[in-house]
């Protein structure tokens, strides 16, 4: 149960932190919302070309039901490597390979779907966002797990 918790709790900790990254890169940019809106045309509607995109709160939700149910799976996936290197040490690299893979897997799918949608988001920003998001959920893992985070931190 505690790992169910957790996953789940991590996942809206890096959901709500990349949504808050964009929501306040887009509020900059004077285009609320204009991220999720974007990507929800680009995975949903097929939307290639982001100059003819028009944020509505469609795309925005149904952008945001993706968003949210990509960050619980990913949070459970990492709590129960999280439950595994607790077990057994050596499996931590699991975690941190993980963790590479979904940012590169990520970046590939956005500009396999639209590059002009990658160029648009602009690629740094989405590593920021991602690199906020797993800050903020190990922060809470660490938390959450104190005897492990000094373990990984004491062993190479």
């Amino acid at each position: 149960m505690r790992t169910l918790t957790d996953g789940v709790t991590a996942g809206l900790i890096g959901a709500f932190t990349v949504a808050g990254w964009f929501l306040m890169l887009d509020i900059d940019r004077g285009q609320p919302f204009a991220t999720p809106a974007l990507l929800g045309a680009v995975l949903l509607h097929g939307i290639h070309d982001p100059a003819t995109l028009h944020v509505t709160p469609r795309l925005v939700a149904e952008y945001s039901v993706i968003h949210f149910a990509g960050f619980v799976t990913f949070g459970l996936i990492v709590a129960w490597l999280i439950a595994a290197v607790e077990r057994e040490p050596n499996l931590k690299g699991g975690v941190i390979a993980l963790f590479v893979c979904f940012e590169f897997f990520f970046l590939a799918l956005i500009g396999a779907l639209s590059y002009a949608a990658l160029e648009t988001l602009v690629w740094w920003r989405i590593i920021m966002a991602n690199f906020l998001a797993t800050a903020a959920m190990f922060g809470f893992f660490g938390a959450r797990h104190p005897v492990l985070s000094i373990r990984v931190r004491l062993q190479p």
